[in-house]
């Protein structure tokens, strides 16, 4: 399969794949099904690329089973001729250019895409280094029944949207302005479910969909609904551990807020960068 077939191939299937997602959660449905179903979408998203490889262990020439027959001769003959003008017409030196060209645009958006998940990293770090520590109690309840038994390290940053960071040194980073302790309390629930759940490991591999896809618009139609209800999902199980749905939903407001506008950072968020999913949240 050539690269054009390869993108062909992909834009389609990601597209009938985005449809029938879209169609199994629209309306108001429970967000954990909504999340598996975005989740099997990308994941089957990936299949061209097993295609691809299989596709090379198939012979170049298949062997003909029928014989050499006198009426038969003619016809093949006309085939082979119409094939290898064809052939001729597509593969001339006037189209040579055109396969490396393809390929050349193809690993193109890959290493862009590698460069602004860099440039991503780099700019967490950055926030990381500059951020100072919050000296706060928080109220551990809803986490001990998470199984936590300590509240991660809670760190100020200037601006942006309050996210969890950290592999063996984990600590929540919130911007100015989330102080008080009823609005640090809901904000440490949150991303603590995300610590819970995983999120920190599958939202980098789910968002990969869009990197190795990076010329369809339906895969970042995946990647943009994997986030919606990664967070929906999270909101969910929050705001039952809060105790105060109508506190947790008054913090979210107000660190949308705080964080507009803001760009997309490689972790799991509090507010996601767009704000049209705010009141569906």
């Amino acid at each position: 399969m050539n690269v054009a077939w390869f993108v062909i191939v992909s834009l389609l299937w990601t597209s009938a794949l985005a449809g029938g997602a879209g169609l199994l959660t629209n309306g108001r449905i429970n967000a954990r099904f909504a999340q598996t179903v975005w989740r099997g979408a990308a994941l089957l998203a990936v299949l061209p690329l097993l295609i691809v490889p299989l596709l090379s262990l198939m012979p170049a020439e298949l062997p003909s089973a029928l014989p050499d027959l006198p009426y038969v001769e003619p016809a093949a003959g006309a085939v082979s001729t119409a094939s290898a003008s064809l052939q001729s017409a597509v593969s001339g030196p006037e189209w040579n250019w055109t396969a490396p060209t393809r390929l050349g645009v193809l690993i193109a958006g890959w290493l862009g895409r590698a460069v602004f998940f860099l440039l991503g990293q780099a700019r967490l770090q950055r926030l990381k280094s500059r951020s100072k520590l919050i000296d706060a109690t928080i109220d551990n309840l809803s986490l001990t029944l998470q199984g936590f038994e300590r509240v991660p390290a809670l760190r100020q940053i200037e601006g942006g949207s309050p996210f969890v960071a950290g592999v063996l040194d984990r600590a929540i980073y919130v911007p100015q302005g989330l102080e008080t302790p009823g609005d640090l309390r809901q904000i440490v629930i949150h991303e603590c479910v995300h610590v819970r759940r995983g999120d920190l490991v599958t939202r980098p591999i789910e968002r990969l969909v869009a990197d190795i896809f990076w010329f369809s618009p339906f895969a970042w139609m995946m990647r943009r609904e994997l986030d919606f209800w990664r967070e929906a999902v999270c909101d969910e199980i929050a705001s039952n551990l809060s105790g105060d749905r109508i506190g947790y939903a008054r913090t979210l407001a107000y660190a949308a807020r705080l964080s507009a506008p803001t760009r997309a950072l490689p972790v799991a968020a509090f507010i996601l960068p767009r704000k049209s999913a705010l009141p569906k949240r």
